[in-house]
């Protein structure tokens, strides 16, 4: 809210500074917002940290996700659900929208940059430690100890070793991002073999459709010519009858001319 509110919880008036300056006025909350958690974590004796900057002012590679808004998040809960089933009893007219696939796809790609980090830190560390990670882990494994001053001891070198336990541990935390970017990828893999699936589905019925509609238009001409036939037919019976008609009232006319022909030569040569 952009009201005051006092200490009983109580709104007051709006601030109206906010409709000229909001960008700056926001910028500045979220600063005050991270150095109050910091602070709190300090205090609680945490090291984790927040930054409201971007990454692209925090000199990160990652890319920044959209905010995808109540009804993709819907469809994608949809969608969620949907996958849920057998692949044969699925709705495939249910699919994750394309602001929620491109979303996932850079989600994959910061992953991937984090990946590649975790990587480029171990291999400093063997460089410059001249040790085997995987030996480390597998023996952490076994001790289940937290305490790597057991696992590795140089006095002449504590607070650099320090700083690269400190990383060991950050490092150890991050193992499972193998396993989420394979499953990312899998589940990247199966989107693609989805929408490929849908794509051939929609080709499909598109082939279909344009199938039944050249029937349809087939069948459509065929009609039409059908009904020139008929119409045909009609014409030349209404000429044929008009020419017969025609030609009766002629002979019918004849016949009466030589009936009155013959009439009027009988009357001429009639004796007195």
């Amino acid at each position: 809210t952009t009201r005051l509110v006092n200490e009983k919880g109580e709104l007051g008036k709006k601030q109206r500074c906010f409709n000229d300056n909001g960008p700056e006025i926001l910028k500045d909350s979220r600063a005050t917002f991270a150095n109050i958690v910091n602070t709190a974590l300090e205090n609680a004796g945490l090291e984790e940290r927040i930054d409201h900057r971007s990454n692209k002012d925090r000199g990160l590679e990652a890319l920044p996700t959209k905010n995808e808004g109540v009804a993709v998040t819907h469809m994608r809960r949809r969608y969620e659900e949907e996958k849920k089933k057998p692949i044969h009893e699925r709705n495939l007219d249910i699919i994750l929208p394309q602001l929620a696939q491109e979303n996932d796809a850079i989600k994959i790609h910061n992953l991937e940059l984090e990946i590649l980090a975790t990587e480029k830190l171990l291999q400093k560390l063997q460089k410059n430690n001249n040790f085997n990670f995987d030996d480390i882990r597998n023996k952490y494994n076994r001790e289940k100890s937290t305490n790597f001053d057991d696992l590795f001891i140089k006095p002449h070198q504590k607070a650099s070793e320090e700083n690269l336990f400190d990383k060991l541990d950050n490092a150890i935390s991050m193992l499972d991002l193998n396993q989420k970017t394979n499953d990312a990828i899998d589940q990247f893999d199966f989107e693609i073999n989805k929408m490929k699936a849908e794509a051939e589905r929609k080709a499909e019925q598109t082939r279909l459709q344009a199938i039944a509609e050249a029937k349809a238009e087939e069948n459509r001409q065929a009609k039409v010519k059908a009904e020139r036939k008929v119409e045909e037919q009609v014409r030349l019976r209404a000429i044929t009858e008009a020419e017969a008609k025609h030609k009766a009232e002629a002979e019918r006319k004849a016949e009466q001319t030589r009936l009155q022909a013959i009439a009027e030569a009988s009357d001429q040569f009639r004796p007195f």
